[in-house]
């Protein structure tokens, strides 16, 4: 059964890059299709590239790391497992709940004029 993992997870991200490629293909002929200029296709690579978006991140990763951290020490102190994990998503659910109360509820600027 230990030798299946490796087999499954190669498998696994085979499949989410192989999907993520042709469904970027398949977004880009579609464009063509419609005759948009190549500006348009330029921007497909810097989308996903709002300073909001990687905040986003920068806070999943910031507290997931604290909760980890959180988590190896309260579990070497009550000697018991299973504190990781609770840790690491609630500190990561923190982490966005204050990211969505910072950056979430922005106003556009052309709804407010």
């Amino acid at each position: 059964m230990e030798d299946l993992i490796p087999i499954i997870l190669f498998i696994t991200v085979g499949f989410v890059v192989s999907f993520h490629l042709m469904t970027r293909h398949k977004e880009r002929q579609l464009l063509i299709e419609k005759g948009s200029s190549i500006g348009d296709l330029k921007m497909l690579n810097f989308k996903s590239l709002s300073p909001y978006n990687t905040v986003k991140w920068a806070f999943i990763l910031l507290f997931g790391g604290g909760g980890l951290f959180f988590g190896i020490w309260i579990s070497e102190h009550m000697r018991e497992e299973g504190y990781i994990p609770a840790s690491i998503a609630v500190s990561v659910g923190l982490g966005l709940l204050l990211w969505q109360k910072i950056y979430g509820t922005k106003p556009n600027e052309d709804e407010a004029k």
